[in-house]
């Protein structure tokens, strides 16, 4: 009789193991495998390419995203529906000076690509000041962008500082403080110094129809649904509004630790789109995110940026629009389950083995 119990009490064991290991798992598989994995857009259009005396910069982000899979596209006549077709995700640099500014029809163009859903977009910012050689910095053209798709999120008409985390001055910011939401780890891992050299904060829009002048919010103080916040600035770093429109949601000389990047899910019309916003560029302008050393400063923009745009396409494969409304808590679910569902499927599968388990137990009872 002891063997049969030592059987049964495998057999109880197993089948425990068994619910678990055929839950759903939300998480999506992340993945840099070779092979064509989609075409990716980088704008060259709106003065993102002006020579900065580090050229080499751009041409290892395109070996690295090209090494990875992609097909990479610098586009240097205009945003338009005939680029944009058939492409994976678009990546847009800050526009400097009023010179090229983004279009109407380039935001149109941007929209309904977006809005077909599954579609990646990265817009990067810059801070409000007005440099020598390029003129003023436009936050605002990047807000025409966010508010074509519907974004939550939008950049601070000022300037982030920090004399201590930095390179070597207080404009050359050094973000140094990631997420800690476990599905967004594959964005942030090995990441811990970002530079965001002359950049800039973000705001929310805390709406159901969002926009730039929309119930403008802190996202240090306030949870945006489905927003997700990256990457911050040390503690030490604070904010200057060099010149008009004023900053929308933070004030002046403002002391703290600053929201600098986010990712949102389940954004744009479709409801399947990824949109990351940023407060500095990731590549082009005069000094990226993508930098891994500058002036002798060790930093990991490298990965930050590679691993955000990777990443960032990986969710938006997958996502297929919630069947409820996503919990507004800190850790998201990203392959179309809602986060709140998640407790039941997993007792609703583990049913028929508990079922089974008591069974055999009363049996067990029973000869005992």
């Amino acid at each position: 009789m002891c063997g049969l119990r030592h059987e049964i009490g495998a057999a109880i064991l197993i089948v425990i193991l068994m619910a678990f290991c055929v839950a759903p798992n939300p998480m999506v598989e992340y993945s840099s495998s070779q092979g064509f994995r989609g075409t990716v857009i980088l704008d060259y259009s709106h003065g993102q390419d002006f020579d900065t005396g580090y050229p080499n910069v751009d041409h290892h982000l395109e070996g690295n995203l090209s090494a990875m899979g992609y097909d990479v596209i610098w586009a240097r006549g205009g945003i338009n529906s005939s680029i944009l077709e058939g492409c994976t995700a678009l990546i847009m640099g800050p526009i400097f000076g009023y010179d090229v500014p983004i279009l109407q029809y380039e935001t149109e163009a941007i929209a309904a690509w977006f809005s077909t859903g599954n579609k990646f977009l990265w817009v990067g910012n810059h801070g409000d000041f007005e440099d020598t050689l390029t003129g003023p910095h436009e936050t605002g053209n990047m807000s025409l962008i966010l508010n074509a798709v519907g974004s939550h999120v939008y950049a601070e008409n000022g300037e982030l500082w920090d004399e201590y985390s930095n390179c070597g001055e207080g404009y050359r910011v050094v973000a140094n403080i990631t997420c800690s939401d476990p599905f967004l780890q594959p964005i942030v891992v090995g990441v811990e110094r970002v530079l965001t050299h002359g950049g800039t904060i973000l705001y929310g829009s805390d709406s159901e129809t969002p926009g730039m002048y929309t119930n403008p919010v802190t996202l240090e103080e306030t949870s945006i649904e489905n927003v997700y916040p990256l990457l911050w600035s040390s503690q030490g770093s604070y904010l200057l509004d060099y010149q008009d429109p004023e900053m929308l949601a933070h004030e002046d000389f403002t002391i703290g630790s600053f929201v600098v990047c986010t990712l949102e899910l389940y954004a744009g019309v479709s409801g399947t789109g990824v949109l990351i916003v940023s407060g500095a560029s990731p590549y082009g302008n005069n000094r990226p995110m993508f930098f891994d050393c500058y002036r002798e400063y060790p930093l990991d923009g490298h990965l930050f940026v590679m691993q955000g745009i990777d990443y960032g396409i990986e969710l938006a494969k997958s996502l297929t629009v919630p069947i409820s409304t996503p919990s507004t808590s800190t850790t998201s679910n990203t392959n179309g389950y809602d986060g709140g569902n998640i407790i039941p499927m997993i007792l609703g599968v583990a049913a028929v083995p508990i079922a089974v388990m008591l069974v055999l137990y009363a049996y067990w009872r029973r000869y005992d």
